[in-house]
């Protein structure tokens, strides 16, 4: 058995607010030494590499004339800082070089967002929150990590698979973006406030679903970081919260699971949110973000069942940076539903994050891109994670959006499982 049969366990880490420009934009291409200056067996790869891009900031934003803000590499582990915004309005800005109105119509979207405010709207954000306005503060936006900055992740990328097509699945914050990951909708929420809104209405996940699927122990567990106080995740869908004592806990649970094999179908993985952070949010360090996925990948490699594991390594959102590709058009996730937050119709997704698929069934050095039944490529959002453990197990779908999404099942190509995975080097403490 190969491909999606041959996964028992879905491992999700879900990491915060960085698009794939800023985190692995030059994993391949110009600027690399051989074999990394192409993607490995002529694949396309969408990176930034070898390319001239930027943000024209217009006349007034910085100065009398207009001003180029190109990309370029990053400047340290905690950049930038502060940090960028997030917010739907923020990110009409980002996309679309203007703040639209609050409904979508009757003032219509250009057919592909010019990807031109990033720059713009960091300038703005650096003057409300009082630091000083110059080129090489709101350049920070723009930047990239090299791979020798990101050792860990990029190393993963090259010895597994990334995605150059996965994108939020709301242009919005973090919780909206979460709950796509787990019920296929936001419940025509964007925004993470006012944050009661979420207690008012809850969605059926598919962790609900789960239990019927496998009928023995535990189908899915929340592993979440003890400094978090309480899980995201519960916060975001109280009706998990009756689960509490058999379906959350913290991570030093989940290393000792991974460890003895014993991890259930699904696993979502929480990094710390508050202090001493590892979730890579900017202005956050990415430095512990790299010791989370190391100790995480290896816990799952040293345990009897990694053959049988699938590792998701993804972010919630783009956090504010610059990323060029433009967010292609979504299936809404309840087509006769009233518009949601703003007037949003959930009917375009959110800016391209990083997600690398790991597992002893990928090739090495995939790029992988999935196609439909046509061999049309088909865009990845969050609701592909929903699709490939519903497709896995036999589950109908939440919504119409992971009705439509493609699984990842593409990705694991090989008929008999790789032996001698890679030991990743130890990041920096």
């Amino acid at each position: 058995m190969h491909g999606l049969g041959a996964i028992d366990h879905f491992v999700v880490l879900m990491l915060e607010n960085r698009s794939f420009d800023n985190m692995v934009g030059r994993l391949y291409g110009p600027g690399n030494a051989p074999p990394f200056d192409h993607a490995p067996r002529g694949q396309p790869f969408d990176g930034v590499s070898g390319k001239r891009l930027g943000n024209l900031l217009p006349a007034g934003a910085v100065g009398p004339e207009p001003h180029w803000v190109p990309t370029g590499r990053a400047r340290g582990p905690a950049v930038p800082t502060p940090g960028p915004g997030e917010g739907y309005a923020h990110v009409n800005l980002q996309l679309y070089g203007r703040v639209l109105p609050p409904y979508n119509r009757p003032a219509p979207l250009p057919a592909a967002a010019p990807m031109g405010g990033f720059a713009l709207d960091y300038v703005r954000q650096l003057r409300r929150d009082g630091a000083p306005v110059d080129s090489a503060r709101y350049g920070q936006v723009m930047e990239g990590f090299a791979p020798a900055e990101l050792p860990v992740l990029c190393g993963l990328a090259r010895a597994y698979a990334v995605c150059d097509r996965w994108f939020c699945s709301v242009p919005g914050a973090t919780w909206a973006n979460r709950s796509f990951l787990l019920a296929g909708t936001s419940r025509g929420f964007v925004d993470d406030t006012p944050y009661l809104q979420w207690l008012r209405r809850d969605a059926e996940t598919v962790l609900d679903r789960l239990p019927d699927a496998r009928g023995r122990g535990p189908a899915w567990r929340v592993y979440f970081d003890p400094r978090n106080i309480l899980p995201l995740t519960g916060l975001i869908f109280p009706r998990l919260f009756r689960h509490v004592l058999g379906h959350f806990a913290y991570m030093s649970r989940f290393y000792r699971d991974a460890r003895s094999g014993r991890l259930p179908a699904f696993t979502l993985i929480e990094p710390s949110m508050l202090w001493w952070r590892n979730d890579q949010h900017p202005p956050g360090s990415v430095l512990p973000g790299e010791a989370l996925i190391h100790d995480v990948y290896t816990a799952l490699r040293s345990g009897p069942a990694w053959e049988r594991t699938l590792l998701l390594l993804t972010y919630d959102e783009h956090g504010g940076l610059y990323d060029h590709v433009a967010p292609p058009p979504a299936v809404p996730p309840e087509p006769d539903a009233p518009a949601g937050q703003y007037g949003f119709r959930f009917d375009r997704l959110g800016p391209r994050v990083c997600t690398v698929l790991v597992s002893p069934w990928i090739e090495a050095g995939t790029v992988f891109r999935a196609r439909d039944a046509g061999g049309r490529e088909v865009p990845c959002d969050h609701t592909s994670i929903l699709r490939t453990v519903c497709a896995r197990f036999g589950l109908p779908p939440l919504t119409a959006r992971d009705a439509a999404a493609p699984d990842v099942g593409g990705a694991l190509a090989r008929t008999r499982p790789r032996r001698g995975e890679p030991s990743l080097p130890a990041p920096p403490r």
